[in-house]
């Protein structure tokens, strides 16, 4: 059996970077800046940005500056080194800083200039927003080559970024292989973060979306009750064949340990998760999940229940209760900081077709472009 979701909200999502409410907005002392965060990229397709990817790093303090570990995939070299100005907070890695070290091949992150296409050798800046939350506008490129030679262009590391302290720990328990004598079973837990708006929550970084340890998240409506929550389908990934991994709900095959077929089959809300979030002790359930196989058929991803690469038996995110608290749930605050001018505003379907003008009862990804030549994207519903 198959299902389809749109692809769109793979190759764009929205861009829902969040700032957590509640806590201090003094500069945090660089004393304060140990521990563990979570960086979310942004990435462009067709022209429209949207949150590409994400993972766990640590940071700790070196001496007057800090040291990253995880900034870029599970293998690479020694720690990120960053400087960081205590007055104003901002976080700085040198342009030309190593990223990786396989062999003797080697990346190398640079800020790209968009217009000349060639590399800037001014410093990464991530500024400090306030609240936990680090951001820059920078686009950011992997240069790569022979250790020694040449470097040329590679991929783009992100199109805007955002680290965000994390406040929150995710655990699953997952199981691999569909024959239950031999089914390998994973123990599971990574730093992640939670934000919680009127009606909506996300968790960042839920689950290790690939091999390279990139993370992913699921947004769901929280129901009546303050305390159900329903998470809808989403893409996480691309394999090396061409298939995509898809994260959604299933039922439960008891004998086998295996899924049994997709929640709500046959209906609007196939495939759909339920959840259950509790503020006052500081948790936040999943049902049982799996990632599935999905094809591209030209206009969406198609999920074939009968294929899955790991089924995920229970999902926990806990945090401080009190902690979490409604929070905006948006573009980066890095474009809303300044009163820019809009030139142009473009909506288009979530199949990617633009339209002239909303109608009502559509749900739209809004792409507003600015007099200084940037944009930003958001989903919205015409009521």
């Amino acid at each position: 059996m198959k299902t389809k979701i749109l692809l769109l909200s793979f190759l764009l999502g929205t861009f829902q970077l969040v700032q957590a409410q509640g806590e201090t907005e003094t500069v945090p002392a660089l004393s304060e800046m140990e521990g563990d965060f979570v960086i979310m990229n942004m990435q462009e397709y067709e022209g429209m940005a949207g949150l590409g990817n994400m993972r766990a790093m640590k940071m700790s303090v070196d001496g007057d500056s800090l040291s990253i570990s995880g900034f870029y995939m599970l293998q690479g070299v020694d720690n990120v080194k960053a400087g960081y100005d205590e007055q104003d907070g901002d976080i700085t890695i040198p342009s030309g800083t190593e990223i990786l070290r396989a062999s003797n091949i080697t990346r190398v992150l640079y800020v790209w200039d968009e217009d000349a296409q060639e590399v800037n050798l001014r410093p990464i800046t991530y500024e400090y927003l306030g609240n936990g939350t680090w951001a820059t506008e920078q686009t950011l490129m992997i240069m790569t080559g022979y250790v020694g030679g040449e470097l040329s262009q590679g991929a783009y590391f992100a199109n805007g970024s955002e680290i965000h302290r994390a406040n929150a720990v995710s655990s699953n328990v997952s199981y691999y292989g569909t024959d239950i004598e031999t089914q390998e079973r994973y123990d599971e837990s990574r730093p992640s973060f939670v934000a919680v708006e009127d009606g909506r929550v996300a968790v960042y970084n839920l689950l290790q979306a690939d091999q390279y340890g990139y993370g992913c998240m699921m947004e769901g409506t929280i129901g009546t009750d303050g305390a159900t929550v329903s998470f809808a389908p989403r893409a996480i990934g691309q394999t090396n064949d061409g298939t995509y991994r898809v994260l959604a709900g299933c039922g439960y095959d008891e004998a086998g340990n295996i899924p049994d077929g997709l929640t709500n089959a046959g209906t609007p809300q196939e495939g759909y998760v339920e959840g259950h979030l509790d503020l006052e002790t500081g948790t936040l359930s999943f049902g049982h999940m799996a990632i599935w196989v999905a094809s591209y058929d030209g206009t969406g991803l198609e999920i074939d229940s009968d294929r899955f690469f790991e089924f995920v038996a229970k999902t926990e995110v806990t945090f401080e209760p009190g902690e979490i608290l409604p929070s905006s749930i948006g573009p980066s605050r890095a474009l809303d900081s300044q009163a820019k001018a809009v030139e142009q505003v473009e909506y288009y379907r979530m199949d990617g077709v633009r339209v002239a003008r909303p109608r009502q009862g559509e749900l739209l990804v809004k792409r507003s472009v600015y007099t200084d030549g940037t944009a930003r994207t958001e989903k919205m519903f015409v009521r």
